[in-house]
C-alpha cells in the first residue's frame, strides 16, 4: 500500500505577526485615548474644577469654604479659589457642593470632562441666620408641641424644628430675604405668617385655633364597613389645605385640624370598592359634625 504523506504549511513570521500588531495598536489607542483607565500607557488623567467663592453682600472671599464632589472634599484658599481632582471614573453630570459655617450651602451642576479644567463662574454664597419663636394654642395660651413647620422661599424649602415646649427654629435662612411659613399640627387650624431672615429678629410667636372635627363611617351600599379607605377632606374653595384619615375596621374615621366653613368630603382609595359620591359639610370653627356616611359603589 502506498504511504500518503500529508505537508503542513507554516506561516511566516510576517503573517503571524499581523495580527498582534493590529491588536497593540487597537489597544494602544484605547489607553492613550482613556478609554480604558489605568491600564497601559499614561495614567488616566482627573478631571478638575475650578472656582472661586466669595460672600454674596459684598464679594469678599470666603477663605475655608468646603467644596465636594462625590468622595473628593477641597477647601478654598485666603482669595476664595478652589481647584478639585475628580475620580476620572465619575459619571460625566455631577453636582458640586459649597458650603461654610454661617452661610447658605449651594449646590452647582458641572458637566464633567475626561481630561482639562471645568471653570465655574464664582459662587456668590447668602449670608445664613436662624430664626425662632414660639407656637402657641390662641385659646389657652399655651404652648403647642407636635407641630411642623416650613419656611419656603420660591422652590427652596426648610424645615424647622419643634420641642415639646413648643418652640421652633428654622434655619438656615439667607438673611434679608423674606419667607413664607406655615405651622401644621393635627388637631389645630393651619396658620401661615411672612417672616424677614434677620440675626437679630426677635421671637415670632404663632397662634393657632383650635380645628374643627368630621367624623363618620365609609361604609358599602349594603351598610357592611370598608376598613383602610382613604378619607379626604378639603374646603370647597381654592388654595385649601387637604387633611386625611383612614377608616378602622369598623369603617369609622375621623378627620380634626379643620377651619370653619363648607368642606367637601371624599373617599379617595380602600379596598376593591368603586369611589363613592363627595360629600358637602359645614362645620362651624372649633367645632364638630359627626355621623357623616360615606358610602361607596361596588366596581
Amino acid at each position: 500500500m502506498a504511504k500518503t504523506t500529508h505537508r503542513t504549511r507554516r506561516r511566516g513570521p510576517i503573517r503571524r505577526a499581523a495580527p498582534i500588531a493590529i491588536l497593540l495598536a487597537l489597544l494602544g489607542y484605547f489607553f492613550a485615548d482613556g478609554v480604558i483607565p489605568g491600564l497601559g500607557g499614561d495614567a488616566p488623567r482627573s478631571p478638575l474644577v475650578r472656582g472661586r467663592v466669595v460672600a454674596a453682600a459684598d464679594g469678599a472671599p470666603l477663605e475655608g469654604a468646603v467644596v465636594r464632589l462625590g468622595a473628593a472634599t477641597t477647601r478654598a484658599d485666603a482669595d476664595g479659589r478652589f481647584e478639585l481632582a475628580v475620580d476620572p471614573l465619575a459619571a460625566t453630570d455631577a453636582s458640586v457642593t459649597i458650603g461654610r459655617e454661617g452661610f447658605v450651602t449651594e449646590t452647582v451642576p458641572v458637566s464633567l470632562r475626561r481630561s482639562g479644567a471645568v471653570e465655574l463662574a464664582d459662587q456668590r454664597l447668602d449670608a445664613a441666620c436662624v430664626v425662632r419663636g414660639e407656637i402657641r394654642s390662641a385659646s389657652f395660651d399655651a404652648p403647642v408641641a407636635g407641630c411642623r413647620v416650613t419656611a419656603r422661599l420660591g422652590e427652596e424649602s426648610v424645615d424647622g424644628e419643634v420641642g415639646r415646649d413648643g418652640r421652633y427654629s428654622i434655619g438656615p435662612l439667607r438673611v434679608g430675604r423674606r419667607y413664607d411659613v406655615r405651622v401644621l399640627h393635627p388637631s389645630y387650624v393651619s396658620a401661615s405668617t411672612s417672616i424677614e431672615a434677620r440675626p437679630d429678629a426677635e421671637a415670632i410667636v404663632v397662634r393657632l385655633m383650635p380645628g374643627a372635627v368630621i367624623s363618620g363611617r365609609v361604609v358599602r351600599p349594603d351598610g357592611s364597613p370598608i376598613a383602610g379607605a382613604r378619607v379626604v377632606v378639603r374646603a370647597a374653595g381654592r388654595d385649601a389645605v387637604e387633611r386625611r384619615a383612614t377608616s378602622d375596621e369598623a369603617g369609622a374615621y375621623v378627620v380634626a385640624g379643620l377651619a370653619g366653613g363648607e368642606k367637601v368630603v371624599t373617599v379617595e382609595s380602600g379596598g376593591t370598592d368603586g369611589l363613592g359620591e363627595p360629600v358637602r359639610v359645614t362645620v362651624e370653627p372649633g367645632g364638630e359634625r359627626t355621623g357623616v356616611r360615606l358610602e361607596r359603589r361596588s366596581r
